[in-house]
């Protein structure tokens, strides 16, 4: 349980940090 609930807050992490680059690797156009 807890080690899903670390992979839900990178995931979460993931796309804040990816939309403040503005250049994210897994989305081609946004």
């Amino acid at each position: 349980m807890f080690l899903f609930f670390v992979v839900v807050i990178l995931l979460a992490l993931f796309l804040v940090f990816g939309k403040k680059i503005k250049k994210p690797y897994y989305f081609t156009c946004d």
